[in-house]
């Protein structure tokens, strides 16, 4: 009998110590880390219900397709600070390397770079704006009238957090006659459902408490005049599930899953790893506007357009050096076919040594 009640109060006890668990702004990003982030395009599976009892999910058969690596870094060490000042945290690069933390930014098939910024604090990861270096955007920094929740905090069981954001973009502003404006309205509502053990090609861990986010994105074009809206059209309303799994022992979800509006499965994305940032972090190198590096991501060779002679080096992310060679001006061609596919870094220093460009590439297979 005694052995039956300090079991029943072991069991009582787990249960509750881990429902209880709060999580922290340990689960979000930081600055001076890059996240290596595996995507399944194909894989599917059923996603359980909401429950307050513990799950098992195993999702140790996902598939690698790809790999996103979003670099953070403090956002006073970008060209864009006085620009977005409530923003601690950017991105920078193609948008394909982003992961699925870059919200209602319009960068989904869009291979320009560009910047997003961010904030992290204890109510929650938010997305402050952007500003796309090419594209129908390019050069306009967007700040969101309200600011987009990615990751509300602090994460408890059961508890339920709505969010509404907002971007605007003048797109012809001229006081004489109509203005013009695209406008996108993203309505979310997060709910802490579920909490359990989770298991990835990666990772196997015992407590993780699971994010569900519904997400409503409307775009539409309002024509005013005077400040007064004489037309408005929907362009495009779409709605979807994300499932955040989290844990405090990992600033990036462990596994995000991404789902339509009927909870179909259209990809998967899992924690791989993280690195730090280090003199290869593109946050602290000045790139030359004269060097091209091209196409990113690529499958098994780059091109580099150079205008001087030059000495090309290729990195892993454990700083390992897996290419070297010297290039002349005009266009250069770079065998990397024989690289696994993964993260890599491409470093161009001049003759004497000195650093002219340094780009984060993807190899996809």
């Amino acid at each position: 009998m005694k052995n039956l009640i300090l079991t029943v109060f072991f069991f009582f006890y787990t249960f509750s110590s881990f429902a209880q668990e709060v999580l922290d702004m340990s689960i979000l990003p930081e600055a001076a880390y890059t996240y290596i982030v595996r995507n399944d395009t194909a894989s599917t599976y059923a996603i359980t219900p909401a429950s307050t009892s513990p799950q098992t999910w195993d999702f140790s058969s996902l598939l690698n397709h790809y790999e996103k690596v979003p670099t953070y870094d403090s956002t006073s060490k970008s060209p864009y600070q006085a620009e977005f000042p409530s923003s601690n945290l950017y991105t920078y690069g193609p948008s394909v390397l982003y992961s699925g933390l870059f919200g209602g930014a319009p960068v989904d098939g869009q291979p320009s770079n560009g910047y997003m910024f961010w904030r992290n604090e204890p109510t929650g990861f938010w997305s402050i704006g952007f500003l796309s270096e090419t594209g129908t955007f390019a050069g306009q920094p967007i700040h969101f009238d309200s600011d987009e929740l990615i990751i509300p905090l602090p994460g408890i069981l059961n508890s339920t957090i709505n969010n509404n954001s907002r971007w605007t973009i003048p797109m012809d502003f001229n006081p004489a006659d109509a203005d013009t404006f695209y406008v996108s309205n993203t309505t979310k509502t997060f709910n802490f459902d579920s909490y359990g053990s989770i298991k990835t090609p990666v990772l196997d861990l015992p407590e993780v408490l699971r994010l569900h986010e519904n997400h409503l994105k409307i775009d539409s074009v309002y024509v005013k005049v005077s400040g007064m809206t004489v037309f408005e059209m929907e362009l495009s309303r779409v709605e979807s599930n994300q499932y955040y799994y989290l844990t405090n022992d990992y600033s990036y979800p462990v596994l995000t899953t991404y789902a339509d509006d009927q909870n179909n499965i259209l990809f998967t994305e899992y924690y791989s790893t993280q690195v730090v940032n280090t003199t290869m972090d593109l946050a602290t190198l000045t790139k030359k506007d004269d060097i091209k590096i091209y196409p990113n991501p690529f499958t098994d060779e780059v091109y580099i357009e150079i205008n001087e002679s030059a000495i090309v080096s290729v990195f892993s992310t454990t700083g390992k050096l897996v290419k070297k060679e010297r290039i002349n001006s005009i266009e250069n061609r770079i065998d990397l076919y024989n690289l696994l596919p993964g993260m890599y870094f491409i470093s161009i220093q001049a003759d004497k040594g000195q650093n002219l460009f340094i780009e984060k590439v993807i190899k996809t297979r």
